[in-house]
């Protein structure tokens, strides 16, 4: 499965329609499959952004560990 995406720099959020971003712009069409999403109007309001907080420095895990934690957030029982 192929995911294409359109988007522009101009407006620099990283956001997009059913779950997709990550991209170093706003996506403005994004076509999967047979399926397009196409932005219709863009409201900005400057005034009500708030600020991205900055990531703090992870640490590394071994693959115990995030399992562990996936079930955690899951609230699935220990095995």
């Amino acid at each position: 499965m192929t995911n294409i995406a359109w988007y522009t720099t101009d407006i620099p959020l990283p956001y997009g329609p059913i779950g997709n971003g990550g991209l170093p712009g706003l996506i403005l069409k994004l076509e999967i499959d047979n399926f397009y999403y196409l932005v219709d109007k863009i409201i900005l309001n400057p005034k009500k952004v708030k600020k991205i907080p900055s990531l703090k420095k992870g640490k590394n895990i071994n693959v115990n560990e995030k399992i562990r934690l996936m079930r955690d957030a899951r609230k699935v029982t220990i095995d």
